[in-house]
């Protein structure tokens, strides 16, 4: 029989099994074939076509805080919401030197590594991270590479620094404080001193046991700083932080490289001279060998300073003092030096002109006098225990006292019937004009004004009557006024001229009434009587 061919139909070949087994080998040899980048790009972009990405690492860079917390942002949604916690065997990251991290995702980008209080960063540390590819997005994404990250906790420096005091005049010591606990060895090996030319001077490291019972000393963190030898004379020295510094809380080595302080030795003991104040207030000084003719008068208020070049106490100076005529003194035993304090310098800096003084003591120094003052050589000595360069023979001259008062009881209360007066104490004045306003008892108010003209010897503080009783003008009453004084005073305030007084039997500025200590009425109130 005739087989027929339906023309609709497509044609069978028998070599068709064959033509398919050779496309798919085709196939397979392509994607084998294809790049290996091709693939892994394939891999790590998942459905959005774009691998994930970290975008910031924290905490990052140098001088970090101690603290207890690292956070990784992702740019897009890791994990589901659920569980949170992770071990660090599921997550590919490294962190060196270890910490004891508990894993935990903040959100769904954010994770976590936190960390106890007792595994908390450690200070001058270098802590190195690797993130590697293996964290899969819920798109099928991950890191194209592994990510690295560093970041370094506070290093090693000084924080503050103070002078303490002087050993010698040429040796300085020196208080610093660290933000650390710092190895002995290493600072005296990284701070020194530096003098003219880039000279280096060693320096010697302690404890300082003004703070022996402080946490910081005890931490290692204050410490004593001096020069290993004597710092040369009439230059200055810097006191210096190079890099290097290491703490024993851990490796990373300090970056500081400054000038920690700028120090100066003290020069030879000598005697500078004095220093005054003229009749315009206007300081000035007098110099050993200027003649007294030629030199303007001390006002005797104003002090008269003498003044060093190194530290000397005022006890040395009352020791070693030769002055002519002597002070002045209230009594046969008593000490005109008692009211100068003394105290020790050595714990100031010396910067080059600087002048230690020591006052004279001002009130015992006699108005309008000519003073003839020596020091010997080996009468004093400075703090140091040094003597004097060249001995001191100098005149000087005292000023009369400047015009001056002093209201003390600018309200008094005087008692009626009584020879009582308010006082003014007085520097040589001339004249004091008085403004005021009284009120009698029976209310009259009037206005008035008085001269009084101050009558006592010069140069010394007088009391002065106001004559209270008689500007209020009659038995008991108030007033009120101001005053001004010829010559004029000057740097006094309003307040310090004026004055309110009153002369009453009762010792009281307004009177109401009198109660009774049993109804708390008023004894004039009606009924009001005494309980019989």
């Amino acid at each position: 029989m005739q087989r027929t061919t339906d023309p609709t139909r497509p044609l069978s070949s028998p070599q068709t099994p064959a033509l398919s087994a050779v496309v798919c080998l085709a196939a397979v040899l392509f994607l084998f074939c294809l790049p290996v980048g091709a693939l892994s790009a394939q891999n790590t972009a998942g459905k959005t076509g774009k691998a994930l990405q970290i975008l910031r690492i924290t905490p990052a860079g140098a001088e970090v805080p101690m603290g207890r917390q690292i956070v990784l942002e992702f740019d897009r949604p890791v994990v589901p919401l659920g569980r949170m916690e992770r071990d660090a065997a599921e997550l590919p990251i490294s962190i060196e030197p270890r910490l004891n991290c508990q894993w935990r995702w903040l959100g769904t980008s954010t994770l976590a590594c936190n960390l106890d209080e007792q595994d908390a960063f450690r200070p001058a540390t270098e802590y190195r991270l690797t993130i590697s590819a293996g964290i899969i997005t819920e798109d099928k994404s991950t890191l194209a590479k592994t990510v690295r990250h560093t970041f370094t906790t506070e290093r090693p420096k000084i924080t503050d620094s103070w002078f303490k005091t002087w050993l010698s005049p040429r040796m300085p010591l020196t208080s610093v404080r660290c933000n650390l606990a710092m190895d002995q060895g290493s600072l005296a090996a990284h701070l020194f001193y530096r003098a003219a030319g880039g000279r280096r001077i060693g320096a010697k490291v302690e404890e300082d046991p003004d703070y022996e019972r402080s946490r910081a000393q005890k931490d290692n963190r204050m410490w004593l700083v001096s020069p290993l030898t004597e710092l040369p004379a009439d230059t200055l020295v810097e006191l210096v932080v190079e890099p290097g510094l290491v703490s024993s809380q851990g490796p990373a080595k300090g970056v500081e490289n400054r000038v920690i302080d700028t120090l100066q030795a003290i020069p030879e003991f000598r005697f500078l001279g004095l220093s005054c104040t003229d009749r315009a207030n206007q300081p000035f000084r007098i110099t050993p060998g200027k003649p007294l003719a030629e030199q303007p008068s001390c006002l005797p208020s104003g002090g008269v300073l003498l003044l060093f070049s190194a530290p000397i106490l005022a006890e040395e100076v009352k020791k070693g003092l030769q002055l002519s005529p002597a002070l002045h003194q209230k009594s046969p035993d008593a000490d005109p030096w008692e009211q100068i304090y003394s105290y020790s310098q050595l714990g100031e800096s010396y910067t080059s002109g600087k002048e230690y003084s020591i006052y004279l003591p001002e009130s015992l120094l006699k108005a309008h006098t000519a003073y003839h003052l020596k020091l010997p050589s080996s009468s004093l000595r400075d703090e140091f225990d040094r003597p004097l360069t060249d001995p001191v023979d100098m005149r000087f001259a005292t000023d009369h006292r400047a015009p001056d008062y002093a209201l003390l009881k600018n309200m008094p209360v005087l008692e009626k019937g009584l020879d009582t007066d308010a006082h003014l104490w007085s520097v040589n004045l001339d004249q004091i004009n008085l403004d005021y306003q009284r009120v009698a008892a029976d209310g009259t108010r009037t206005a008035g004004s008085d001269r009084i003209l101050p009558a006592g010897p010069g140069d010394v503080s007088i009391p002065v009557p106001l004559g209270i009783r008689k500007l209020v003008g009659s038995p008991s009453g108030l007033v009120q006024g101001h005053f001004t004084t010829q010559p004029e005073v000057p740097g006094k305030s309003v307040g310090e001229s004026w004055f309110f007084a009153q002369v009453t039997p009762f010792q009281v500025h307004l009177k109401l009434d009198i109660i009774t200590a049993w109804s708390g009425l008023p004894i004039s109130a009606p009924g009001n009587r005494s309980p019989a």
